[in-house]
């Protein structure tokens, strides 16, 4: 069979963000199994979202999303895998591609884990350090979820600001500013109307009597 062919990256931040899941357990053996959802532009390598979830589910990759435009801005692209989360039967819209239609963003559907390499790179390295950094600073299973992510953000800016990535030979927040700087740049600002807010909530179907 013919060997994978590798794929670069996008030329522009805001062109294409990885995005993906993973299941485990981070504050080591005996702690719960929290959903890592992890996020990032594929020009820079900026992650631009990773968080800790109870589960995978429709309110958690809203919370993602919203958390991560709020900060940066919209994409053109995302690029995922082929869950039920992103590719409906027959070409339907799901509850989150509805959304990201909204404000035209697009779903990239991947066809093999290997061609989301960047982005299952960085789960491992998060597999890695969360555990031994959780374990030394007594962050155990009674810790809520917004505290153990607090933690995660803080670690993530520090990846994004300090360390040197392989294969760009820089940092990611060097090479997303040095885009910028040289007009490769796909965002768009977060629109200012009252739309915004209502996207990102949780809908839910109800029935309206005749009298109201």
């Amino acid at each position: 069979p013919p060997a994978h062919v590798r794929r670069w990256q996008r030329r522009s931040v805001g062109e294409l963000w990885q995005l993906d899941a993973t299941p485990d357990r981070f504050l080591g053996g005996d702690g719960p199994v929290y959903q890592l959802l992890d996020m990032l532009d594929d020009c820079s390598r900026v992650q631009v979202g990773c968080r800790l979830y109870a589960r995978e589910c429709v309110p958690s990759y809203l919370d993602m999303f919203y958390g991560a435009f709020s900060r940066y801005g919209l994409p053109l692209e995302i690029y995922v895998d082929k869950a039920g989360f992103f590719r409906g039967e027959n070409g339907e819209l799901t509850q989150l591609g509805r959304r990201l239609k909204f404000f035209d963003i697009s779903f990239v559907f991947a066809n093999s884990p290997e061609s989301k390499g960047k982005i299952e790179r960085v789960h491992l390295v998060w597999q890695d350090r969360l555990p031994a950094y959780f374990g030394r600073e007594g962050i155990g299973p009674d810790t809520p979820l917004q505290t153990l992510n607090e933690h995660v953000a803080s670690l993530v800016d520090h990846r994004n600001g300090f360390e040197v990535h392989r294969e760009i030979g820089m940092t990611p927040d060097a090479a997303w500013n040095m885009a910028v700087r040289e007009g490769r740049c796909k965002l768009r600002p977060v629109p200012q109307d009252g739309w915004w807010e209502l996207v990102w909530s949780e809908w839910s179907r109800v029935t309206v009597g005749l009298r109201g």
